[in-house]
């Protein structure tokens, strides 16, 4: 009868009104799971992304965007969740880049005070190169600041960073970073 479907519109728009004013994902995703035909769907289904999105941007991690991604790949906040995806990624390949070249900025302050402990802290077990030697490891690193210091009259040294330094992120086979660190110094004596 007519009054049953006009009751039951009713009742449609008064739940989904119910669920708008709650604002919670819940309350709309409630709706959409009661009223699947509802000429509300498609308009919960975008509060629900938007709340989705606010959630992600908020936390602005590289999993939180991609997980939106992956839920609407074609949401309404799809630009933007790449966008900032991408600008979370170079910001944490800056914030990598800028640790490898402090590392390499301490290996060197650790040199200039001939600081064996701190200097072999700094270097991995094995590296693929030091001063052209391959499949060096720390006591090469150590017998290279005894042969800098072997003049008695050495008391210490300072580096300085000539022009811009490179950093290359590479991975190990277990898919580890690593990363390489070209860059030329100045290095003065102190006697």
């Amino acid at each position: 009868s007519i009054q049953l479907l006009l009751d039951q519109y009713k009742k449609t728009d008064v739940e989904w009104l119910d669920a708008v004013a709650n604002g919670s994902k819940g309350a709309l995703e409630r709706y959409m799971r009661l009223y699947p035909q509802s000429i509300h769907i498609t308009e919960a289904k975008l509060l629900v992304d938007s709340i989705d999105w606010v959630q992600a941007k908020t936390v602005a991690t590289v999993q939180s965007l991609e997980a939106y991604l992956s839920r609407y790949p074609e949401g309404a906040h799809i630009d933007e969740a790449k966008d900032m995806l991408e600008r979370v990624k170079s910001q944490g390949a800056a914030e990598e880049q800028q640790k490898a070249i402090d590392a390499c900025t301490r290996f060197f302050d650790a040199l200039g005070m001939k600081n064996e402990e701190l200097l072999t802290s700094l270097v991995a077990p094995e590296m693929t190169s030091f001063l052209h030697k391959t499949n060096a490891t720390p006591e090469d690193v150590v017998r290279y600041l005894h042969k800098l210091y072997q003049d008695e009259q050495v008391e210490g040294m300072t580096y300085s960073v000539l022009g811009d330094w490179t950093v290359n992120k590479m991975e190990t086979a277990m898919g580890e970073p690593v990363y390489s660190v070209q860059g030329m110094m100045e290095q003065k004596t102190l006697s």
